[in-house]
């Protein structure tokens, strides 16, 4: 094989020629083994590859092995070739080598090196560095709605507002990257939960995302540095779960383009005959499972493969939870939405919360990182209960605020700044949302021994006196993830304490005290005129009772829901909001409770929630209900019929 290389230097070499999208990625112990891949631009029949590795610090790295006679230290593997279209029967072929170093040290770092017989001279990509394994702390990253492709609401990297598609989702990419890049302890790999681009079938598009791009947009006062994501790729893996635009487009429904699998030799431990789309890995005692979870295979159409998926997920995270200390799951579709619209008037596929939901639960999941609904929101750790008064359309399950330590975590992000409206930031299982329209962010996770530090970056903050991009981001919100330790295991929490919860009732009053003791008889008085003998003393008050018992905790609240319709006839049209979902208590004070149906800036009526007189011309569509409760405002999207 090197012979073969060397004697393609004699051979013309196309114009054309050049290897690109060099990246690496875990598929299988992550302490002893890396793989790589490439894309070659100008394959030809016949053509053949090889990689090499060779541990840092050895002079001219791992190019030298390829030049003979090759140092002692290196290593040296063949590449499978791996031919796909965009579009299963359409377009053209793309040509990608992959293979997987076996054999590598724990923890150490190695130079590599890869060239083909129609790319001879080859190219350094980076260094990669294996896991130290068992419970070694590390910290790694996680993306979500990349969208290499699309602009929306990409303000803050110049686009003049929302739908200007000049800036594309490429550049807050190379963003994100620098600050993943310029962390303290970098972290060892990345995750993207799905949505890498808007249309999977474009090849362009997965070259933005693994090869070069400008690292900085027109007019930040920098030259644009075309090299520095090849870098990036080269040197930390990059893993990712299916979003719903992987199937954007593909030649069959409910299957991924072709081009997903060419980047990306997933481990390939998934439900049989969907290896590559559902998949899992170990890293230093951390088990992460990347779950195919989009609307891109709807539970509802494929229920045969969704309930496949279910039986492979319950046995992954069984296995997990006895050998590892934490459980991440990451999936592209969250199991709580923060968009209005995937909530009312119905919920979207309720199926990626009522079916996952219990068994995260049963296994002590710790977080749960999802895309899809385009904002960047926290909740408080939570555990699924069956919802009350249940209605066609709504989750059969809901959350129940728990102790931190008892119950899940669940995570949204947008990376590149692409935002949708409608963000639900006053649901009863938010902690912690961005408050701002638009704020491109990454997550990163350091995992300590039993608990999880976590941090949502933002990436377009700028130096307050430069005003050049602060390339470690900017802390927008920190949070600690206590262990969950398996339910019904007698191994407590040991995460922070959390917050007080709210004080019981007042216990009963303790019992009156027993009746003390009469005092003693006096002496009898001498006869004659003796004086009587003095009054005994008053016995000793009997102890006080026993403090009452702490009051018991309150039920979880729910999801409240409001509608609203327009009485018209004799007089003046009246408008009335009736809301379900809450206690009987709860509705009858919203019921009687000041409130106003607005719209953008406009209040449409106003008056008790029950009895709304408009002030406005009042026409079917989307509303804002207001309800004033207290010192509290509640916000509920209305539909007026």
């Amino acid at each position: 094989m090197a012979a073969a290389l060397a004697a393609a230097v004699a051979l013309p070499v196309s114009a054309d020629a050049a290897i690109t999208q060099a990246h690496l990625a875990l598929t299988g112990d992550t302490s002893s083994t890396m793989t790589v891949t490439f894309k070659e631009d100008a394959a030809v029949a016949d053509m053949t590859a090889l990689a090499y590795a060779r541990p840092i610090g050895g002079v001219d790295g791992a190019a030298a092995c390829a030049v003979a006679p090759a140092p002692a230290d290196c290593l040296q593997i063949p590449l499978r070739r791996t031919d796909a279209q965009g579009r299963a029967g359409t377009g053209p072929f793309y040509t990608f080598f992959t293979g997987t170093f076996t054999g590598l040290a724990a923890g150490a770092t190695y130079d590599w090196f890869v060239a083909d017989s129609v790319s001879p001279a080859g190219q350094t990509p980076g260094t990669f560095t294996t896991a130290k394994g068992g419970n070694k702390p590390y910290t790694a990253a996680t993306y979500g709605e990349v969208h290499t492709d699309d602009g929306d609401d990409v303000v803050a990297f110049g686009a003049s507002g929302p739908g200007d598609y000049s800036v594309q989702g490429v550049v807050g990419l190379s963003y994100a990257d620098r600050v993943v890049w310029n962390q303290d302890t970098r972290p060892s790999f990345v995750v993207s939960s799905g949505d890498n681009m808007n249309d999977g079938t474009m090849e362009e598009r997965w070259t933005d995302l693994l090869s070069g791009a400008p690292a900085s947009p027109a007019g930040a006062g920098r030259t644009a540095d075309t090299t520095f994501i090849g870098t990036f790729t080269g040197s930390v893996p990059f893993m990712t779960a299916l979003g719903d635009h992987e199937y954007k487009n593909t030649a069959v429904r409910g299957t991924p383009s072709p081009l997903y699998d060419a980047h990306f030799p997933n481990p390939g431990n998934g439900p049989s005959g969907q290896e590559t789309r559902s998949y899992s890995y170990d890293y230093n005692g951390v088990h992460w499972t990347v779950l195919e979870a989009s609307p891109g295979v709807h539970p509802a159409d494929y229920p045969e493969y969704w309930r496949h998926e279910l039986e492979w997920l319950d046995a992954d995270l069984a296995a997990a939870a006895q050998r590892t200390r934490f459980q991440v799951v990451v999936m592209h579709q969250p199991p709580f939405h923060s968009k209005t619209s995937r909530v009312y008037p119905e919920y979207a596929d309720p199926e990626f919360r009522d079916d996952v939901m219990p068994i995260f639960d049963r296994y002590g999941v710790e977080v749960v990182v999802s895309g899809h609904d385009a904002h960047n929101v926290r909740s408080f750790p939570l555990v699924g209960v069956p919802t009350e008064d249940w209605q066609e359309g709504q989750p059969r399950i809901s959350p129940e605020l728990v102790a931190p330590g008892k119950g899940t975590t669940y995570l949204e992000q947008s990376t590149t700044g692409k935002n949708y409206d409608g963000l639900l930031d006053r649901e009863p299982w938010v902690a912690w949302s961005q408050s701002q329209e638009t704020m491109p962010a990454v997550l990163l996770f350091t995992f300590g021994t039993r608990s999880i530090s976590a941090k949502f970056v933002r990436t377009d903050a700028l130096d307050p006196v430069t005003r050049l991009p602060l390339y470690g981001g900017e802390l927008v919100d920190g949070f600690t993830i206590p262990q969950v330790p398996l339910p019904g295991s007698d191994e407590p929490a040991t995460g922070p304490e959390g917050p007080a919860g709210p004080a019981g009732p007042k216990g009963d009053a303790g019992a009156a005290g027993a009746k003390g003791d009469s005092g003693a008889t006096g002496a009898a008085g001498a006869t004659g005129t003796g004086m009587a003998g003095a009054k005994g003393d008053t016995g000793a008050a009997g102890a006080a009772g026993a403090k009452g018992d702490t009051g018991a905790r309150g039920p979880a609240g729910r999801d409240a829901k409001a509608t609203c319709t327009v009485k018209r006839g004799k007089g003046a049209p009246r408008v009335t909001c009736k809301v379900s979902g809450a206690s009987k208590s709860t509705r009858a004070t919203l019921a009687r409770s000041g409130a106003r149906l607005v719209r953008g800036a406009h209040t449409y009526a106003s008056g008790t929630t029950t009895r709304l007189r408009p002030r406005r011309v009042i026409t079917r569509g989307r509303y804002t209900l207001r309800v004033k409760a207290g010192r509290s405002t509640l916000t509920f999207p209305v539909r007026v019929s």
